[in-house]
């Protein structure tokens, strides 16, 4: 306890806070996690019969069957997390912002839960905005966009109808398109018409936003953190696995690189961690406030 309460006040003591995140900070939120026995891969795999990686993957558009089962399985989530609230977890990181020493939060989550504790986005349509202390590294469900055109749009009632059974809504901007070039050439001979899908960034997928990613990471390293927690995550993901050993080789004091996980991470992370605090995630953070 006395060591744990040490490594609370070196955060409260910190100026430059890197917080890394993961699908364990919604766990208390009631939205699963993905790798654990009682995750959404095993789950995924048991109703559908495919994996969970294979139905977060790019190519799960190729087979009707599949692309069903991820419609479906998006709908579900989608209303899970409309019924989702921010979490202690959620709302610790909006307290290192208010305190002022928050450098950059960096999310895996597409639940959005960030910004309903009131941490803005950094990057959007409109650019970065580095002011904005919150990065989702792989997008998010707030909105849909075409397979085709990447048109945006709100969701709407329908488009979870359809999600729930299966199914996705037309792209209306590949309709007005078709509709135009038919209204030019008397048939539509050569248009094509996609399909809304939610604007998350799916395994072997490159993300829209990823330069500005890149941009907003080595601004942050330049910036030296001298506090990073990683919290809620597995570590398994290629692309995190670099931004937390980047991280982790910018701050002095490995005693300042902590990880916060039910489970503990693959030994090559030894020499990244100063500790690991083997837990749930909220209990962690109700001890640090205490302290």
């Amino acid at each position: 306890r006395d060591l744990l309460r040490r490594i609370s006040l070196a955060i409260g003591k910190s100026k430059k806070v890197v917080v890394v995140s993961g699908a364990g900070i919604s766990c208390s939120s009631g939205i699963p996690d993905f790798r654990t026995s009682g995750g959404l891969f095993n789950s995924l795999k048991k109703r559908f019969g495919t994996s969970g990686e294979d139905l977060f993957n790019v190519s799960v558009f190729n087979t009707p069957l599949t692309c069903q089962a991820f419609h479906t399985f998006m709908g579900e989530l989608k209303v899970m997390i409309d019924e989702a609230q921010p979490t202690r977890t959620h709302r610790f990181i909006k307290m290192l912002e208010v305190t002022g020493i928050l450098l950059r939060s960096y999310t895996q989550n597409i639940d959005g839960l960030e910004r309903r504790a009131g941490l803005l986005e950094a990057l959007s349509e409109e650019g970065l905005r580095v002011t904005a202390k919150n990065v989702q590294l792989h997008g998010s469900m707030r909105g849909l966009q075409c397979i085709l055109c990447a048109a945006k749009f709100p969701w709407t009632a329908d488009d979870l109808a359809y999600a729930q059974k299966g199914d996705a809504r037309k792209c209306p901007a590949c309709l007005k398109n078709c509709k135009s070039a038919f209204n030019r050439l008397t048939r539509s001979r050569g248009t094509s018409i996609g399909f809304l899908r939610p604007t998350v960034v799916l395994y072997d997928e490159q993300h829209p936003l990823g330069d500005e990613i890149a941009k907003i990471q080595k601004r942050d390293l330049r910036a030296r953190p001298d506090f990073l927690i990683v919290i809620g995550t597995s570590l398994k993901v290629p692309g995190l696995v670099d931004l937390v050993k980047n991280f982790s080789n910018q701050v002095n004091r490995r005693e300042n690189v902590i990880f916060v996980n039910k489970t503990p991470a693959l030994k090559k992370w030894s020499n990244f961690f100063g500790y690991h605090i083997c837990g749930d995630t909220d209990a962690w953070v109700e001890m640090v406030e205490a302290d």
